[in-house]
C-alpha cells in the first residue's frame, strides 16, 4: 500500500484519523539481535511533524513471524523515534508444540498499537525488532494474491 498524505483510514473500534507516516516491508526480516540497543529494523515511517499537543496511534503490523524450533522465542517489538527506542508496542510470543518426532512451529502475527503525545518537532518512527534467544523472521511480502501482505508501520492522527 503506497503511502497516501491525509489518506483517512478507519481504526477496529469505528474510529478514524489521518494517515502522518507510513512505511512497509515487502520481505520478511531476519530478527538476530538480542538487545533493544542493537534491535533490527523491520520498516520505517517517512518523517512526521508534530506540535507537542496532538495524540497519535503508532500502529505495526506484520502477517506472521517464525521462530526456531528449538527455542521458544519471543520477539519484542518497539517504536523508535529518530532511532531511540520510543515506545513499546509488546511482545509476539511462541509456542513450540512437541509431536512424536519433532516439534511444530506455530506462527502468529497482527496489529499492534500505541497511542503517544510525542514533544514538538519533526520525527520518523521506525519499527524495530529483538529476540530473548535465537533468530526469528517478521513475514513481509509484496501482498498480491500469492504472497504474504506487507509488514508495515503507521502513525495515524488519533
Amino acid at each position: 500500500m503506497p503511502y497516501i498524505p491525509n489518506a483517512q483510514i478507519s481504526a477496529p473500534n469505528g474510529g478514524g484519523g489521518i494517515r502522518m507516516g507510513y512505511g512497509e516491508k515487502t520481505s520478511s526480516t531476519s530478527i538476530t539481535a538480542n538487545t533493544e540497543n542493537g534491535a533490527d529494523i523491520v520498516a520505517t515511517a517517512t518523517a512526521v511533524v508534530l506540535d507537542g499537543l496532538t495524540l497519535i496511534r503508532v500502529e505495526a503490523y506484520s502477517p506472521a513471524f517464525v521462530s526456531p524450533s528449538a527455542n521458544s522465542l519471543v520477539l519484542v517489538l518497539f517504536a523508535a523515534k529518530d532511532g531511540a527506542a520510543a515506545a513499546s508496542l509488546g511482545d509476539w510470543g511462541s509456542f513450540v508444540v512437541a509431536t512424536a518426532s519433532t516439534s511444530e512451529i506455530l506462527t502468529s502475527g497482527g496489529l499492534v498499537a500505541r497511542y503517544l503525545t510525542p514533544a514538538a518537532g519533526t520525527w520518523v518512527y521506525s519499527l524495530r525488532a529483538y529476540t530473548n534467544t535465537g533468530t526469528g523472521t517478521i513475514i513481509g511480502g509484496t501482498g498480491v494474491a500469492t504472497a504474504s501482505a506487507p509488514a508495515f508501520i503507521a502513525v495515524v492522527s488519533a
